[in-house]
């Protein structure tokens, strides 16, 4: 059985939506009007949730499984990544302004 298969997706729901809004809230500036959110701070955060979740589940408990995992991980993040990235470019993700640390002032 995988890991990453969804078993309540009202739960999976509110969890994301939770950890969204933690990660907006944290980043939040003084005045409230504004979040800078380091992208790679979150990623590596994030990661370490997921490393908390698969190491204390069974599916990471011999190492052909943990490999599993981790390409399954890898495989959905590159096809969640393709679908924001065009919601992105179509205008789609709503007042949402990206600006990249190398174009920050």
């Amino acid at each position: 059985m995988s890991m990453l298969e969804i078993k309540n997706a009202d739960y999976r729901d509110r969890v994301q939506a939770a950890l969204l809004q933690a990660i907006v809230d944290v980043s939040r500036s003084e005045d409230g009007r504004s979040a800078a959110i380091l992208s790679g701070d979150v990623v590596d955060a994030c990661l370490s949730v997921v490393a908390l979740m698969a190491g204390t589940s069974n599916v990471t408990a011999v190492p052909s499984r943990a490999r599993q995992f981790a390409e399954e991980c890898g495989q959905t993040i590159r096809r969640r990544s393709a679908e924001i990235r065009l919601c992105h470019e179509r205008g789609e993700l709503g007042s949402m302004t990206v600006v990249h640390a190398e174009d920050r002032q």
